[in-house]
């Protein structure tokens, strides 16, 4: 329990303010936040979209992967902001995927979203796996949490945008770093179980 415990308080606070700072974001800065975001993490933007009738796209990426042998593939990424506390998407607001790959020219589809994803819209993006002989697109989405963790991997990029997050998650990790000592040379917990929870805490 208390393992599970320690790993789970890291993320509150710092969660909670990310989320709420992204939810203010009007359309366009969330839009080009998301850009940022995707170069973060090595993807390439070949078409950072814009205003006006689109077909569902927002962005265009390039994808490559390195094995088994190079591949480059095409993703449409669809940017769903909203500024209510606790939104969602559903189904229903998510264009055609295969018909918007298709339009485009695109092997996969990219939902990225600060809102919560619903349970029928996430069984539906996972139906597309890339195996389908009739419809081999590739589909996935991040939603506000996958966000918080993304962003949580590139202070550099991001400190400036989310000053308070990464405060948060600071102030928090030398709270729990402390805790954590305490606890150990009081003999609550053992020498392997304390290398776990030092580690868990420096890459997270």
């Amino acid at each position: 329990m208390a393992k599970k415990r320690d790993k789970s308080i890291l993320k509150v606070d710092a969660r909670s303010t990310f989320i709420k700072k992204v939810r203010n974001l009007g359309h366009e800065r969330f839009h080009q936040f998301v850009r940022e975001l995707l170069k973060a993490e090595g993807y390439e933007v070949i078409d950072a979209g814009g205003r006006g009738t689109d077909g569902g796209k927002d962005i265009l990426i390039s994808i490559t992967y390195d094995r088994p042998a190079p591949i480059n593939e095409i993703w449409v990424v669809q940017c769903k902001h909203t500024r209510q506390d606790g939104g969602s998407v559903k189904p229903t607001e998510i264009k055609r995927i295969a018909d918007t790959c298709c339009l485009h020219g695109a092997e996969g589809y990219l939902l990225v979203t600060n809102a919560i994803v619903t349970s029928k819209l996430a069984t539906m993006v996972s139906k597309f796996n890339g195996k389908q002989p009739r419809v081999p697109i590739k589909a996935g989405f991040w939603d506000d949490s996958e966000l918080f963790n993304l962003v949580k991997k590139h202070p550099e990029e991001f400190s400036d945008d989310f000053p308070d997050m990464f405060r948060e998650i600071a102030v928090t990790r030398g709270r729990l770093k402390r805790k954590l000592n305490a606890l150990y040379k009081k003999g609550g917990i053992d020498q392997k179980f304390f290398v776990e929870l030092k580690i868990h805490l420096d890459i997270n």
